[in-house]
């Protein structure tokens, strides 16, 4: 399908893109992606770009689904925000490529990335919370603004020689080891040109009086006499020597050198501080209205944003009408539905009325899926990447079963019953997801991968259950908090409780213990976990 969107954005921009699955492919001959352009836009997974490609305007794939995508050898600019909150995981950046701009790739998921040595300068927060764990800059980069690698996994790094007295520490975590590049040493340039034994030596040679004696005394002809000192009193020769060392401190003024490179530095700095990348977004403020309201009425025309209604007598399903084609429903299962989507899909609004769901997805984004309230029921997730989805349960004794997938950015709330959520071993969790237990006695069972994950256990008095098949299946953190003196934790096989746990650390398991009450503080005071050790 081929669509054709007028932009109105600092005038009038106008391109066309080709949307063939879940690929996007721009038009040949664009030399400009316009800001904004795909903002908030899910229905591809990969784009191609053209080959006259040179500007990649300001949010143009901002909170896209956008996973992979080839940069063209003709890009020269990727503005604020051009890729941010994306879901790339890797990136070249090709050899034509002078500036990133602020926030470019903020909160994606890139692991790699590959810096061009045409680049010049990096903006603030470029690469800001990304699961980064190395990264080579380029000895081309004069500018490299703050938080351009914080919040990433980055423990050392080395920078150019040009930031020589005026390391960037803000620009990388706090105790990142950063060192100087080895190409051209800073220490090695000032000693070179200042050290002051070479052109004392070359100075010393012609004028020293001794040779020129020797050489007077030996002969006592006048005429030859004369000969041999006309040679070495030659002041041009001793000039042009005291000269050349004389040249070397205007080699000190050059880029490289200490002194202006902490000037140049310290302007390139200055001027891509002020402002902070966040007090201009807070500015941009109505400018964003303005373009988010153009926004919704391209989406509204090139999208179909209207919803429509799943006939089902097991489950309300709610879609958006450009997802209804992409969706299929197989009632042929006994006690559940099957829920297909083959590709991505976003924004649906599932309550489930029967005792099984069981969810296929290539990605789902943005959605809520509700257990009705009484049902003892089963939700089965297949969703190979499910993002900012949010599942809730009520009354019942309810399970949920991730059997694979990455989990995003999303939410598990658990009911009043006695529930269960299981995260089967191919099964990654991130970005922050949180799972929040309610009023019964629930657990959560943890085979797969954690990076990021926070887990409430609830203010009730009932007891919840952790387990973990293995601690090393954490690879940032694991925080659990409102922990209670009927809740365990179990790891590797064996069972903490509150007692255990106040004296035990985890290096990636956080524990936040629930406030004691008036008796609880007493028991602690005592040092004992339950009341019933002392009767």
């Amino acid at each position: 399908m081929l669509a054709k969107i007028n932009f109105i954005s600092a005038g009038s921009v106008s391109f066309n893109y080709a949307l063939n699955g879940d690929e996007l492919t721009v038009e040949e001959g664009s030399t400009a992606i316009p800001e904004f352009a795909f903002r908030q836009n899910n229905l591809f997974l990969t784009v191609v770009l053209p080959t006259t490609l040179e500007t990649i305007g300001r949010f143009a794939f901002d909170e896209t689904s956008l996973t992979e995508v080839s940069l063209p050898d003709s890009l020269i600019t990727i503005e604020q925000g051009a890729f941010r909150q994306s879901d790339l995981t890797e990136l070249v950046v090709p050899d034509s490529v002078v500036s990133i701009g602020a926030s470019a790739f903020d909160n994606t998921d890139l692991v790699a990335v590959r810096l061009p040595e045409s680049l010049t300068s990096i903006g603030d927060y470029a690469f800001y919370n990304t699961p980064l764990t190395q990264v080579i800059i380029p000895e081309s980069v004069q500018t490299l603004g703050r938080g351009a690698f914080a919040a990433t996994n980055i423990e050392s790094v080395v920078v150019p020689a040009s930031f020589a007295g005026n390391l960037p520490t803000n620009a990388f975590n706090p105790g990142t080891e950063i060192t100087l590049s080895a190409e051209a040493p800073a220490e090695e340039v000032r000693e070179e040109p200042t050290a002051e034994a070479p052109a004392e030596e070359v100075r010393e040679e012609p004028t020293a009086e001794a040779p020129a004696e020797e050489v007077r005394e030996e002969p006592t002809a006048e005429a030859p006499a004369e000969e041999v000192r006309e040679e070495p009193t030659a002041e041009a020769p001793a000039e042009e020597v005291r000269e050349e060392p004389t040249i070397e401190p205007s080699a000190s003024k050059s880029p490289g050198s200490p002194s202006n490179a902490a000037s140049s530095s310290n302007t390139a700095s200055s001027s891509s501080s002020a402002p902070s990348v966040r007090s201009a977004l807070e500015s941009l403020g109505a400018v964003n209205q303005v373009v988010d309201s153009i926004q919704r009425v391209v989406d509204k025309v090139i999208q179909v944003g209207d919803s429509v209604k799943l006939s089902s007598s097991d489950a309300e399903i709610i879609v958006p009408e450009k997802f209804s084609d992409l969706i299929s429903i197989d009632h042929s299962l006994a006690n559940k539905i099957a829920l297909n989507a083959p590709s991505f899909v976003k924004n649906l609004d599932v309550e489930m009325q029967v005792p099984g769901l069981q969810l296929d997805a290539k990605k789902m984004a943005k959605s809520d899926i509700v257990f009705a309230s009484g049902l003892n029921a089963e939700l089965v997730s297949e969703v190979r990447k499910m993002k900012k989805v949010s599942i809730s349960m009520f009354k019942g004794d309810d399970v949920v079963r991730f059997v694979d997938g990455a989990i995003m950015k999303s939410s598990v709330s658990t009911g009043q019953g006695d529930d269960q959520v299981i995260l089967g071993q191919d099964v990654t969790v991130g970005k922050n997801s949180k799972f929040r237990l309610g009023e019964g006695s629930d657990q959560v069972d943890i085979q797969g991968e954690v990076k990021k994950m926070k887990i409430d256990l609830g203010d009730d008095r009932n007891a919840d259950v952790v387990s973990l098949e293995a601690e090393d299946l954490i690879s940032k953190k694991l925080k659990i908090s409102n922990f209670n003196r009927d809740d365990r934790l179990i790891v590797d096989g064996d069972v903490f409780g509150y007692s255990d746990l106040r004296d035990n650390d985890f290096d990636r398991i956080k524990i936040g213990f629930a406030a004691s009450s008036g008796i609880g503080k007493v028991i602690d005071s005592l040092g004992i976990s339950e009341l019933s050790d002392i009767l």
